[in-house]
């Protein structure tokens, strides 16, 4: 049985004290043919050395490419010039300071391409910074979520993580490289997937994803615990990186109506309009919480922005929201900061009780 080659990219910046386990995880992996590259952004400290310490020892059957960028280019940009490398049909992705399990590949590869779909992801665990197990990723009520391009759509996530994630190379030859506006790759890549067919699930922990103070999730940890400007600048990037992700899906349903047959709009017509919608009101919530506008110019950019809105999609809560944040930005600033940290001992007690 001929198998499909795959590709495994590894993406660090300045892991030294994780990256050794990463690499070594990449190196036992069961799959083949298999390459693995490891693309390093740049990193000011040991990491690359470390990972040529481990990749120059490696005896094995995979095909093996470490480079290091000259300048530091970003998560997404480090992304997209490892995929110009990549070869493989199927993609994987990890991160420099994850562990996978040595099936992981196997896994993923053998449910992408199969009855339309076109990336799958799995389960996880949460380990801290020594690789303690903290919990799994997703729970049992979350585990089970729809991810058609409309589902996106209407929750303006896709609710995957990007390290658990892989995909068909298609969606990378259909639609390009990432947008470099993003600053992550984990909502975009599915929701290209979803346009161009199913996103399949695996009930199983194939990554440790590990939670430090350097990952791109740690902005968490300082809503819970930060003062006010703290929380102010954490909503601030929170909502940058929403309307960097909506914009992208954006794109990428105007390249899917570029390629695709004239009856496609009516598949994703409302998914764009959605898309459009929450955009637009993020991009207020943005303003208003950046900028310094007096009442009158909340109070007119809330009826200008109500007015021009398709109302058919309207709800309450947006609705309450974007009242709150134009009249108070401070109040809607610490009632969300106070409704994060109940969220998340509530999530504390639940995770102590399963």
């Amino acid at each position: 049985m001929t198998h499909r080659p795959a590709s495994l990219i590894v993406v660090s910046y300045n892991q030294g004290e994780y990256i050794r386990s990463a690499v070594q995880s990449a190196l036992v992996q069961t799959y083949e043919p298999m390459e693995i590259i490891f693309s390093d952004d740049c990193s000011t400290d040991n990491t690359f050395e470390m990972i040529q310490e481990e990749t120059v020892k490696y005896r094995g059957p995979h095909k093996v490419v470490a480079i290091r960028n000259t300048t530091n280019l970003g998560v997404v940009k480090n992304l997209n010039k490892a995929m110009d490398l990549a070869s493989g049909e199927v993609i994987v992705v990890a991160g420099g300071d994850d562990v996978s399990e040595k099936d992981r590949v196997t896994e993923l590869v053998n449910r992408i391409g199969k009855n339309g779909v076109q990336a799958a992801y799995s389960n996880a665990e949460l380990i801290d910074h020594s690789g303690r197990y903290i919990r799994d990723l997703y729970l049992k009520r979350t585990r089970v979520v729809t991810n058609s391009c409309m589902e996106i759509a209407k929750r303006g996530s896709t609710r995957i993580a990007g390290c658990t994630l892989a995909w068909h190379r298609r969606v990378f030859d259909i639609f390009g490289p990432l947008p470099e506006y993003l600053d992550s790759e984990d909502q975009v890549i599915p929701f290209r997937a979803a346009l161009l067919g199913e996103i399949a699930y695996i009930d199983r922990k194939l990554v440790s994803y590990r939670i430090h103070e350097r990952n791109l999730s740690h902005w968490t940890h300082v809503l819970r615990t930060g003062n006010l400007d703290e929380t102010r600048t954490r909503k601030v990037l929170q909502l940058r990186r929403l309307c960097a992700n909506e914009a992208g899906m954006l794109d990428a349903i105007e390249r899917i109506v570029q390629l695709g047959p004239g009856d496609i709009m009516k598949h994703i017509s409302h998914a764009r309009d959605l898309l459009q919608s929450r955009l637009t009101i993020d991009k207020f919530r943005l303003r208003m919480i950046e900028g310094q506008f007096t009442l009158g110019d909340r109070v007119r950019e809330v009826y200008k922005l109500l007015t021009g809105w398709r109302t058919k999609t309207a709800q309450i809560k947006t609705l309450l929201s974007l009242l709150a944040v134009a009249l108070a930005p401070r109040v809607y600033l610490m009632a969300f900061r106070w409704y994060f940290a109940a969220r998340e001992t509530l999530r504390c007690a639940f995770w102590k009780q399963s």
